[in-house]
């Protein structure tokens, strides 16, 4: 049984979380779909999914777009660029700390998925990117930063949380925040104070 989750009836968007959380705690290769499905009380699989892959990819798809409702609620909630970027990745830190099975699946298990997983994790990134180099980005009182920054520094966060979450301690990734925001700021080179610079 997967630690911390009850059994019984689940939906297919409870089957794809049982899935994140098992291939967290035993690898993917250590998952078998129809015996997951099996002891959480779900129905068969086949009608939902085409294979453990095909779960995965949805759970990524699901988890995806919380992460990204993280980001875009820091930014409606105002404030400083610096410490809505803070907040985000505290948010992104709890994840690894309260689901530390999930978020290595998320950071990790994906790699040795692949295919549909791999797809939506690049969806994920460039969305990621994207609302970065919105947010930081000032028209008409600095040059751009060079192409390709703000993908840069996803993956430079990325590469950070993937640590935190296979080490299992998400201080790896709150202990760097300070410096994955200055280095933000770095890159996007505020011709003002960006810490008193806030959201439009």
């Amino acid at each position: 049984m997967l630690r911390g989750v009850a059994t019984g009836e689940v939906s297919r968007e409870g089957l794809m979380a049982l899935m994140l959380q098992a291939c967290g705690e035993r690898g993917y290769r250590g998952v078998d779909l129809d015996e997951l499905a099996a002891t959480s009380g779900a129905p068969t699989p086949t009608s939902w999914f085409r294979d453990e892959a095909d779960c995965f990819a949805g759970g990524y798809a699901s988890e995806g777009a919380r992460l990204r409702r993280l980001l875009a609620r820091a930014r409606r909630e105002g404030g400083a660029k610096r410490e809505i970027l803070e907040a985000a990745l505290l948010g992104l830190s709890a994840l690894i700390d309260e689901r530390p099975a999930v978020a290595k699946s998320l950071f990790a298990e994906v790699h040795v998925v692949g295919g549909p997983a791999m797809r939506e994790r690049a969806r994920l990134l460039a969305d990621l990117a994207r609302l970065i180099d919105d947010a930081y980005r000032d028209d008409g009182i600095l040059p751009p930063p060079p192409a390709g920054s703000a993908a840069f520094m996803v993956e430079v966060i990325e590469t950070v949380a993937q640590r935190a979450a296979v080490e299992g301690d998400a201080t790896v990734l709150t202990e760097a925040i300070p410096d994955l925001a200055a280095m933000l700021e770095e890159l996007y080179g505020p011709a003002r104070d960006s810490s008193a610079t806030e959201f439009r």
